[in-house]
């Protein structure tokens, strides 16, 4: 995978090698029960509920990323609930930046016809 411009939290383009993407994982609870979503550039793995767990590797980031977007999709129709989001990204010296977002629960939009 070669390097593209990523759009940075501050608005400005930045060029990303793959192993400057960052890990992103989302929580989603339901009850007492939780799924896990984390994808890790090419890769995705989802853990829950309970001992369940999925692993795919994609040809493309993107891929994972629209695979992720049906999964979560799937999971907010039947009644999880998106409690966190995290992204890590390790620089050259391997410093690591989390960011911590809470949302309030997602609301699905259907695209016009």
């Amino acid at each position: 995978m070669a390097a593209g411009p990523v759009l940075s939290a501050n608005g400005i383009n930045e060029w990303l090698t793959p192993s400057d993407r960052p890990t992103k994982a989302w929580l989603f609870v339901r009850g007492s029960e939780s799924v896990r979503i984390v994808i890790d550039g090419t890769s995705m793995g989802v853990y829950g509920p309970g001992s369940r767990y999925s692993h795919s590797r994609f040809g493309e980031a993107m891929d994972a990323t629209l695979h992720q977007a049906a999964v979560e999709q799937s999971l907010v129709l039947d009644g999880w609930t998106l409690e966190h989001f995290t992204a890590e990204r390790r620089s050259n010296a391997d410093a690591a930046v989390n960011v911590e977002r809470r949302h309030p629960p997602l609301r699905l939009v259907h695209p016009r016809r």
